[in-house]
């Protein structure tokens, strides 16, 4: 146990890593604009507040459509990242950084598409999906979460499974974003005691990296619900490749499986410094074994079991029975909301379409609802079911808005499938609570989590992509009033995307990519 004297170390240096390491747009760097973790900032609102290029006036099928379309070489589930005035080679370039299930990481000019190293960076052979224990991806498992990146040491970190010498291995890479090559003492092996083994033959890293604490989070899951597997939340430190590594792992034994942390959005962590995943199905359950809920980590992966530390709807056990994780959907932090009884909150969705607006202060343990109302704060059912994240937006007259894309019907504008957008409203005695005031048109029944772009002070864009249609959508945030559709404009289209993919929109451009392999950047014509 930790005497008092190390406790406040500990906490101080975490004070300090959660200054070095935020996200903000606008924080201060040697960069331009950009996007280093997937939705924005480390509590996943999926809102850039300054985007001063794009507005409700010029994104419109006359000023804006496809700049480029690039060829990926394998698969690109995670988000593209993008950091504006990285020196390469002498000279400043906007830069965008994918990287695919090959095991490639790619740095290309923003602005037309076109590589900035002379070769992508290559983290090993990846795995052979026949190897595994029923792959959703084929034919090959490498880099599947977005990757972060540390803007103070211009580091990009990413991890991919590899097959080495006969074996499957996790390995992280820390590569320079300027040039590709990898730092001293990477990339290394993500690899835990015999006593609590981390299989890759049955678990993988889908979710989004988190860089918060002077640690980089990895979240793990399954590959699909099949073997021997448990949610993880591994803990790397970037300073000290060689240093033990920090772990959560979810209850369970060889029966009593399961309680993935999958969501492709990966995880959020707070201003404390706290870090919170979402797990997903778990099997033959004894007992409460937290799945189908979110969990509040300390920065040190530590978990109290206290009902404040955690959230599971009052109807785990059918969501478990019935396919219906929690855990597809990563929760978001909202902003201090005032004149709220609870001004810290959590939404948090899933496979059964229910909204949970959560208490994040206290989290309350297990709901007295019925698995839909009566949870948290609030609850109502949102859509049939809810595959992503939702996404925060404060609008200059509307106020504060959750925006959620989702499957089959939407009770309220009778739609199936898109987005529909929450306001967030008080009662009398200062209750939360959301109720909808728009939906999109009914869409495809794979719509990616959307993002919003805004200006300070002005009415910020929605934009959404409907995968299985291929089509790239922009909204008025406030009244949702469409302003451009890809399908408008002969040489405009996007291509499918592939399920649960993040997109981007930044610095004047949205970078999204599709089934076949390809990353393609919009902007003004």
């Amino acid at each position: 146990m930790r005497g008092k004297k190390e406790v406040f170390i500990a906490w101080l240096a975490i004070f300090l890593g959660i200054l070095s390491t935020c996200h903000c747009i606008l924080a201060q760097t040697n960069y331009g604009r950009y996007m280093a973790t997937v939705q924005y900032d480390n509590a996943r609102t999926g809102w850039n507040p300054y985007e001063v290029v794009l507005n409700t006036d010029n994104v419109n099928p006359e000023t804006f459509g496809k700049k480029w379309s690039a060829l990926l070489d394998g698969q690109l589930f995670g988000a593209p990242l993008y950091v504006g005035g990285v020196v390469i080679d002498g000279e400043p370039y906007n830069v965008v950084y994918v990287a695919t299930e090959n095991n490639l990481i790619y740095a290309l000019n923003a602005e037309d598409g076109q590589p900035l190293w002379s070769l992508p960076y290559f983290l090993g052979t990846p795995a052979p999906s026949a190897m595994l224990d029923f792959a959703l991806i084929t034919p090959v498992v490498g880099i599947t979460g977005t990757p972060v990146i540390d803007l103070e040491t211009g580091t990009l970190y990413a991890v991919g499974l590899t097959y080495e010498n006969g074996l499957l291995v996790h390995k992280m890479a820390a590569v320079d974003i300027a040039t590709g090559q990898p730092r001293p003492g990477w990339p290394i092996m993500v690899t835990l005691p015999a006593t609590e083994p981390l299989n890759p033959v049955t678990t993988v890293n889908h979710g989004a990296l988190l860089l918060a604490n002077g640690w980089v989070y990895v979240p793990f899951g399954s590959h699909g619900d099949r073997g021997v597997y448990h949610g993880w939340v591994v803990a790397v430190n970037p300073a000290d490749p060689t240093a033990p590594l920090l772990y959560y792992r979810t209850p369970g034994t060889d029966t009593h499986r399961g309680g993935g942390i999958w969501a492709y959005g990966g995880i959020a962590a707070d201003e404390y410094g706290y870090v919170y995943p979402a797990t997903g199905n778990s099997f033959n359950a004894p007992g409460l074994d937290y799945s189908n809920a979110v969990l509040r980590l300390d920065p040190f992966l530590g978990f109290s079991e206290s009902p404040a530390d955690f959230f599971v709807p009052s109807n785990w056990v059918a969501l478990n029975a019935r396919d219906l994780d929690l855990g597809t959907s990563t929760p978001l932090l909202l902003p201090p909301q005032k004149g709220s009884l609870t001004p810290n909150m959590i939404f948090i969705t899933g496979k059964q379409g229910a909204g949970h607006l959560l208490n994040r202060d206290n989290l309350g343990g297990v709901g007295t609802g019925d698995g839909t109302d009566g949870e948290g704060i609030f609850s109502a059912k949102v859509f049939g079911s809810a595959y992503g994240t939702a996404v925060y937006y404060e609008d200059p007259n509307v106020g504060p808005i959750l925006f959620l894309a989702g499957r089959g019907a939407q009770p309220t504008c009778l739609t199936n499938n898109g987005v529909v957008a929450l306001a967030l409203g008080l009662d009398g005695e200062g209750n939360s609570f959301y109720s909808p005031f728009w939906c999109t048109q009914s869409m495809g029944n794979l719509v990616a989590t959307p993002v919003v772009t805004s200006a300070p002070g002005q009415t910020g864009i929605l934009w959404v992509v409907d995968g299985p249609t291929g089509v790239l959508y922009a909204f008025n945030a406030a009244t949702g009033d469409m302003l451009y559709s890809s399908s408008v404009v002969p040489g405009d289209a996007l291509g499918t995307t592939r399920k649960f993919q993040y997109f981007t929109a930044v610095d004047g451009k949205v970078f999204a990519g599709t089934s076949a392999n390809r990353l393609v950047a919009y902007g003004l014509r």
